[in-house]
């Protein structure tokens, strides 16, 4: 049995349930791969998937915990240099901390969430010949490369990793253009699973609703980067021209002051609702009540939120960014403009309404065999069992 152990920040978060699901379906009964996971927070626990904690105060009273840090902070030169020349009490937090990938024996350890473990832990795990494989975020190739220092010190950390996973074609060659080695990378999409998808929520005939009272839904943590900020002052700019587009934003985050405020101002408290985080089973039953989505993110790797409303048949009117236009084709199952030129997304809207629903449905339908989720889990462990 190969033995994986997955490194995220958060496991179960309620916003981001996709990592959760898919390691538990990672994590059937017969496969050739065990799967574990190690976070700093557990969210919401797993029955299948084994979870620790980073620098859980419990483990320091475990007496095999405390003799293995002991042991290698005094008389192992080789576990002792990675803490670096620091103090005996940030030695034990430091090993603390790292107990679980130190003291245990992993064929593979993949890393979710690339800033969250330090570059001496990776150098330690390559010195002691485990496979490392990470999985970079949009976050990690756009905004956080964008200044040279940050690209090179990027690059450096990447070197560790014996494979680099990405989840679009627009990732991977990305990658390439930031300078990761093409022979590192694999290109594996997002596995949507069909089996949720209930008859009774896909939208099965187009709206006729009058086109000055659009009724629309955006779904996407409250981010800078999810572009809601564009959304509004589209929605302020289509009201002064008399068509009126009533918004639900489905989500949390940080921004939420931000917006709740921008909405008060534009004078929008009538058309837009933050309707925060709500059960994704009961999201589903929502979608069919709505004209269009809208997705004017500033930038994005691919989008799990705009894979789910585009396979309940919603038209979607996208940034043409990232990853969204291997889903979305202009004219045919959704509408896309130009995020440089934000007025572009008010006739984007408008022309979303014009789009033929049997096509729509036709080009989904045919879109399903890129995103399966058998064939997402099936990549995935042949990553691990043929490294």
């Amino acid at each position: 049995m190969l033995k994986t152990l997955h490194i995220i920040l958060l496991f179960g978060h309620p916003d981001q349930p996709y990592t959760k699901i898919t390691l538990e379906s990672l994590n059937v009964a017969g496969s050739k791969v065990s799967h574990e996971v190690l976070c700093s927070k557990v969210i919401e626990s797993s029955q299948s998937i084994k979870t620790h904690v980073f620098n859980s105060k419990r483990d320091f009273f475990n007496f095999k915990v405390l003799y293995f840090i002991v042991r290698n902070i005094f008389f192992d030169k080789k576990y002792g240099s990675i803490s670096g020349q620091t103090s005996l009490k940030a030695k034990l937090n430091f090993f603390l901390k790292w107990e679980t990938l130190l003291n245990h024996n992993f064929d593979v350890v993949h890393v979710h969430h690339l800033h969250v473990v330090p570059d001496v832990v990776l150098e330690y795990l390559r010195n002691k010949h485990v496979k490392l494989v990470t999985s970079l975020r949009g976050k990690d190739l756009i905004s956080d490369t964008v200044k040279d220092v940050n690209r090179l010190n990027f690059l450096q950390k990447i070197e560790f990793f014996d494979i680099v996973h990405v989840i679009s074609d627009y990732m991977y060659e990305l990658a390439i253009k930031k300078g990761i080695d093409k022979s590192k990378l694999k290109r594996i999409y997002r596995g949507y699973d069909f089996e949720l998808l209930l008859h009774k929520n896909l939208a099965t005939k187009k709206k006729s609703r009058d086109k000055h009272h659009i009724k629309a839904i955006s779904v996407g943590r409250l981010v800078w980067a999810k572009g809601h900020f564009y959304t509004l002052d589209s929605i302020y700019r289509l009201k002064k021209k008399g068509v009126f587009v009533s918004l639900d934003i489905y989500g949390e985050g940080r921004e939420r002051e931000f917006l709740e405020y921008r909405i008060h101002q534009l004078g929008l408290d009538d058309l837009v609702l933050l309707k925060g985080h709500i059960d994704p089973i009961v999201l589903k039953e929502e979608y069919k009540d709505y004209d269009i989505a809208i997705q004017a993110s500033i930038y994005e790797a691919l989008s799990n939120g705009l894979l789910d409303l585009t396979f309940h048949n919603i038209p979607s009117v996208i940034s043409r960014v990232g990853g969204m236009t291997e889903i979305i084709e202009d004219g045919v199952n959704g509408v896309t403009f130009n995020i440089k030129e934000p007025f572009g997304l008010d006739n984007a809207i408008i022309k979303a309404l014009d789009l033929d629903f049997e096509t729509l449905k036709a080009h989904n339908e045919k879109l399903r065999e890129k995103f399966l989720i058998e064939n997402e889990l099936l990549s995935l462990n042949l990553l691990y069992t043929e490294l």
